[in-house]
């Protein structure tokens, strides 16, 4: 079953109606274009605490799915720079090699020279 999502407002709210799985792939893609979106309308407000928890009720179960999606971002993440790396590492992609820092041994003996 893919992510239905559907939005309204309420009090000058913007709210999210998710039903479906959020699953790494297309649940998440839907996701994130439709927060993209709203925020991109202007509607990012965080609302009334106490609003939001009428909302979402005391069950626990909408805070379980942010942490898991949370966790699958920063798996998928961590999996995307690892490609990253092996990319450059086989030539595939060109990274800018890193500066190295100078001493202050270096930044020191650089002043004595230019007085």
């Amino acid at each position: 079953m893919s992510m239905k999502i559907s939005t309204r407002q309420v009090d000058g709210v913007t709210i999210m109606d998710c039903s479906g799985r959020i699953t790494l792939g297309e649940g998440s893609v839907t996701l994130r274009d439709t927060v993209r979106e709203l925020l991109a309308k202007g509607h990012g407000r965080s609302g009334d605490p106490c609003m939001l928890w009428g909302y979402l009720g005391a069950a626990d179960r909408f805070d379980k799915a942010l942490v898991t999606f949370a966790v699958d971002y920063a798996d998928q993440t961590t999996r995307d720079f690892e490609a990253w790396q092996k990319a450059i590492r086989e030539g595939k992609v060109e990274a800018l090699k890193a500066v190295p820092k100078k001493t202050k041994k270096e930044e020191k003996k650089k002043r004595k020279k230019s007085k």
